[in-house]
């Protein structure tokens, strides 16, 4: 899911796209390609491109219409574009399949490298890095950031080098980072979300990370039970025992959503970490069951996308109906705006 205004945002399924001009009032289907999709970007209310498993596809019309464009050798995971000819992608081998329904971020199995395109994705070039690349994100088109298994890179000359800026410390009898998520703001800061392995418990261990000036870093929340030895004691609990996505709306201020199993049975969690990390909201519920993408423009405002709450009396379990759900008061009630097949 993303917006590009408080009025025009994308929803993209398993394999369909989801369009709105009116702040998720009214969707429409926009786009059904025929193959899974794994995500999207969208520069402005004109520009966007969606991955699917084996073709990338781009609109510079707002999706009334759609190019097929050509892939590297391995297939794409995702991109991320400052300009409309300017971008960088992850590739990756795909013969690890995405489960849409459990599954709201996706990244390679293994091995994922980094490709740049400077012709709007028509053709692609590798680029040197590390050989197990997970997320990138670019401020412009010099700054960026690069997530690999624990640990963050930056690049000041458009990704051509790269420089360790952080990592997850390494401890004894705790599990390394499995998946590390990036998310831009405006140059030099950035958020990042550490998906560790599963747990005993029903815990998954995870670490939210933020820096306003490419520097310094603060811990902005994590899963205690199977990261307060990586952290300390002292980070804050983040939202449920298993991670979720994450929206960053400013070099201040991202939301952060999780579940608990079983299955995040009678809602997901969500918190607002602002001040640049350094302050967080109290736990607020999304009445959803899962949760697959959120898009905050603002703290107020923002959409989420995930499985329907079940029938009464049954918890809000056992349901995979898709739903989207918008907040305008920063998550403390919300509105029913989709719900049908994605």
């Amino acid at each position: 899911m993303e917006f590009v205004s408080p009025d025009t945002g994308w929803v993209v399924g398993p394999d369909v796209v989801l369009a709105t001009t009116t702040g998720g009032r009214q969707w429409e289907e926009q786009y059904a390609p025929h193959q899974m999709l794994l995500g999207s970007d969208f520069l402005d209310a004109e520009h966007g491109w969606v991955v699917g498993t084996s073709t990338l596809f781009r609109t510079d019309d707002g999706g009334a219409s759609w190019q097929s464009l050509g892939e590297p050798s391995l297939p794409l995971w995702s991109v991320h574009f400052v300009s409309p000819l300017h971008g960088w992608g992850v590739i990756g081998d795909n013969d690890v399949a995405w489960n849409p329904e459990e599954d709201g971020i996706a990244a390679p199995p293994a091995g994922g490298r980094l490709v740049a395109t400077t012709d709007g994705g028509q053709t692609w070039r590798q680029l040197d890095g590390s050989p197990n690349v997970e997320s990138v994100c670019f401020s412009d088109a010099g700054d960026g950031w690069l997530g690999v298994p624990g640990a963050v890179y930056r690049s000041l000359d458009g990704g051509v080098t790269w420089k360790l800026a952080f990592s997850e410390p390494e401890v004894d009898g705790v599990p390394g980072g499995e998946d590390t998520f990036v998310e831009c703001a405006n140059s030099p800061s950035v958020w990042v979300y550490f998906h560790g392995e599963g747990g005993a418990l029903s815990h998954e261990g995870y670490a939210g990370v933020s820096s306003v000036d490419g520097v310094h870093w603060q811990v902005v929340l994590d899963e205690p039970y199977t990261e307060s030895m990586r952290w300390g004691m002292s980070v804050p609990q983040g939202p449920g025992s298993y991670p979720g996505p994450f929206s960053v709306i400013s070099p201040s201020t991202a939301v952060f959503l999780g579940f608990t199993p079983p299955e995040g049975c009678g809602g997901v969690a969500m918190m607002v970490a602002s001040k640049g990390g350094s302050a967080l909201s109290p736990e607020l519920t999304v009445p959803l069951n899962l949760v697959n993408s959120a898009a905050f423009i603002s703290p107020a405002v923002g959409w989420v996308v995930g499985a329907a709450l079940g029938p009464p009396g049954t918890g809000g379990c056992g349901n995979y109906i898709p739903e989207v759900v918008m907040t305008a008061d920063g998550g403390r009630t919300w509105s029913e705006q989709y719900t049908g097949q994605l």
